[in-house]
């Protein structure tokens, strides 16, 4: 299983302590060794450690973002529909075969009505209206 974990402010201020994000990546690195990266917006942060299972591509590493580059995911866990939850989405740019990216385009058409479709065992962040490139480091 992977790791994901994030923080947000809860005020519409600047996060207090953005350095966290990266202790809390150490700490849950054993758990997705496979790769690491984190998004960091003014005012929420959320990264991943990965371990790869679906996709063994580093094009399959999160977090994974919308076309725009407004919505960011990322998930731990399985979705074991995903072909099917891709295939109403034909014209979307998908840059991997991972499960997990899967869910953007649903979340995209559906906000968080898109959950009830998920067949699998996952915990899912998102960040939305992030306008910032993730650090990746694999």
């Amino acid at each position: 299983m992977c790791g994901i974990y994030g923080m947000v402010a809860m005020e519409p201020s600047p996060l207090q302590f953005p350095e966290v994000l990266d202790r809390m990546g150490a700490k849950l690195r054993h758990r997705g060794p496979d790769g690491h990266a984190t998004l960091v917006d003014p005012n929420a942060g959320l990264g991943t450690e990965r371990l790869r299972i679906i996709d063994l591509h580093q094009r399959g590493d999160q977090p994974f973002s919308s076309p725009n580059g407004e919505v960011w995911l990322a998930c731990n866990g399985e979705i074991y529909n995903w072909r099917e939850i891709r295939a109403p989405f034909r014209d979307y740019p998908f840059r991997s075969e991972s499960d997990v990216e899967s869910i953007l385009p649903l979340f995209l058409a559906h906000d968080t009505a898109a959950i009830t479709q998920l067949d699998g065992q996952a915990g899912v962040e998102c960040a939305l209206h992030a306008r910032v490139e993730p650090d990746f480091d694999a």
